[in-house]
């Protein structure tokens, strides 16, 4: 009894780990592209080059978030 306890805990933890690291890794875009789509003024956005370089920067946060949990066994 007190052993399939165990197993069940350890079972939600890794399901809880798996959960939060995909979490994880949508954050860090969703931030930037909350900033981003913000309504106000932003002098940067004037430049030709912005916003591919704000998708490459979302893209590659994304990226490496997924990179990183995946080398220490999250996902």
């Amino acid at each position: 009894m007190l052993h399939r306890k165990s197993v069940d805990l350890y079972e939600g933890t890794k399901v809880a780990r798996k959960v939060s690291s995909w979490l994880v890794v949508f954050m860090m875009p969703t931030l930037l592209g909350g900033i981003y789509s913000a309504n106000f003024y932003q002098p940067e956005t004037a430049l030709v080059w912005a916003w591919p370089a704000f998708l490459a920067l979302v893209a590659g946060s994304g990226i490496a978030m997924f990179v990183h949990l995946r080398r220490r066994g999250c996902i």
